[in-house]
């Protein structure tokens, strides 16, 4: 496993250069307009709001088919500024940094050095959620992000897209509707994957809703909150991860692409320590999963397959 210290070491330099490229990361709650579970942040009301979030997570080394081991040490940081007009209508803009260092281990035939070692994720995006018509309610979500190991690559390697839903108040708990994402990628074609708009009231104390997965992860995924108490909730969360980025001139794998990809499942529990700030610790892991190698047109030079990785790591943020 990659110690975390080593997972800090940012060229600063760099990234002033390529503050302008950065991408997305959806604020808390963009995806919902019912009332938060007790230990998620209080909304704000109408007018200009900040949130502010940061975290790491820290994954075991892990197993490749074919032989070999990797492990990832991240962390991350997100800063938003939004505009409420209503407690439905909302516009933000989204800037968020992530940095995962990998490290690989006796890879044998696969890669006679590491493939990769740090590779830096930047975005932005400029979430809207706005109330269409008394039963009918809409996201939207434009990004440009870019994904790379040498931060000096980051304006030649930009990749963007959208996510739209629409959801309708079927009853006083339940809100459900469809939605459809699309993101271009690195030497690939781009993406396209359904998204489901829900937000659940199952009882007084369980939630199931499209969010953000208190932290544990990028972009939204579905959530099954459990409201304990006052202070505690307790949250289980999955989603499908896919990560396309350009690596070094030189190396291994030199200005290829990297792609990691994996599903993904947390369980979180959320403390609210103010009304404005809470604490989230999340174990979990990956599964399913794959690393692969392509060289600069996007033809494959080698995979591996991993299994279960586990996980475990925190998130904090505050909104003010």
């Amino acid at each position: 496993m990659m110690p975390f210290e080593r997972a800090i070491d940012i060229r600063m330099g760099c990234l002033i250069q390529v503050a302008a490229t950065m991408i997305w990361l959806v604020p808390l709650d963009l995806c919902t307009a019912q009332d938060a579970p007790k230990a998620q942040l209080s909304r704000p009301s109408a007018g200009w709001s900040s949130s502010w979030q940061f975290g790491g997570r820290t994954q075991a080394a892990t197993r490749l088919s074919g032989g070999g081991r990797f492990g990832v040490s991240q962390f991350g940081f997100n800063a938003s500024l939004g505009y409420q007009e209503q407690p439905s209508n909302r516009i933000a803009f989204s800037l968020s940094y992530q940095q995962r260092a990998y490290e690989f281990q006796s890879l044998g035939r696969w890669m006679e050095a590491q493939p990769w070692e740090q590779v830096h994720f930047l975005s932005l995006s400029l979430p809207i959620r706005r109330q269409l018509t008394p039963d009918w309610s809409m996201m939207f979500i434009p990004t440009l992000r870019t994904m790379v190991e040498d931060l000096s690559d980051a304006d030649q390697n930009l990749t963007g897209g959208a996510i739209v839903g629409f959801s309708r108040q079927i009853s006083p708990k339940l809100k459900l509707g469809p939605g459809l994402g699309v993101l271009t990628q690195l030497e690939d074609n781009p993406s396209f994957f359904p998204v489901i708009v829900v937000d659940w009231d199952l009882s007084d104390q369980w939630r199931l809703s499209t969010g953000r997965g208190a932290g544990a992860s990028q972009g939204p995924g579905l959530t099954l909150s459990y409201d304990w108490s006052a202070s505690w909730d307790f949250l289980l969360s999955g989603r499908y991860e896919r990560f396309r980025f350009r690596t070094e001139r030189q190396g291994a794998a030199a200005h290829g692409i990297g792609e990691d990809q994996s599903g993904s499942i947390y369980l979180t529990a959320a403390y609210a320590m103010l009304p404005n700030a809470k604490l989230n610790l999340f174990t979990g892991g990956h599964f399913g999963g794959s690393l692969s190698v392509e060289d600069g047109s996007g033809r494959q030079i080698s995979t591996r397959n991993y299994g279960f990785a586990p996980l475990i790591g925190f998130n904090m943020s505050a909104r003010f």
